[in-house]
């Protein structure tokens, strides 16, 4: 294995999202909103800054969605997807039973590398009514289900993100 993910179980939930979808592009963004850090400043920040240098991007890619992780703690920041070449399944879905609210990070890094690879083609199951967007990266048994903002919700198996949830999701023809 040469990453793995997991959710820090938080309190309280600090994140927010600005989930988009354009449906004349067939992309999928999400972008997490985290409150100013509280992450107190070590000489080795300072001589980083000043340097103008920064904790590098890490980015796990399952075929065109790209997971995005930054900061010290490696948290995912976004995501984003080209949706054209898999098509959404309308479907009734229902939310999972959350594990808790948490915070999602990347952590065990173990390549010389800024991104990692999950072998797999995502499926999209759409609930239009009830305004569910579940996507599977993974098809896994024994999922633990993190709130991880107000809009989105990542299904973690086997150190692995395997399935994310955005409710409720909106399509938006602009």
């Amino acid at each position: 294995m040469e990453f793995k993910v997991k959710c820090e179980p938080i309190e309280k939930l600090e994140c927010k999202d600005d989930v988009t979808y354009r449906p004349n592009e067939l992309s999928l963004s999400a972008e997490f909103i985290y409150p100013p850090s509280t992450h107190k400043k070590n000489l080795s920040d300072l001589i980083n800054k000043s340097f103008g240098m920064r904790t590098p991007n890490f980015l796990i890619m399952c075929n065109f969605l790209t997971m995005i992780f930054d900061g010290e703690d490696h948290k995912l920041i976004s995501f984003d997807d080209s949706t054209w070449s898999n098509p959404w399944i309308p479907c009734n879905l229902g939310l999972p039973i959350v594990t808790s609210l948490g915070r999602c990070l990347v952590h065990s890094i173990t390549i010389d590398d800024d991104r990692a690879s999950i072998d797999s083609t995502p499926k999209y199951f759409f609930d239009e009514p009830k305004k569910i967007l579940k996507i599977i990266l993974l098809e896994v048994e024994n999922q633990k289900f993190y709130q991880i903002s107000q809009n989105v919700i990542i299904g973690i198996a086997n150190d692995l993100p395997s399935t994310l949830i955005i409710h409720p999701f909106e399509i938006k023809n602009n």
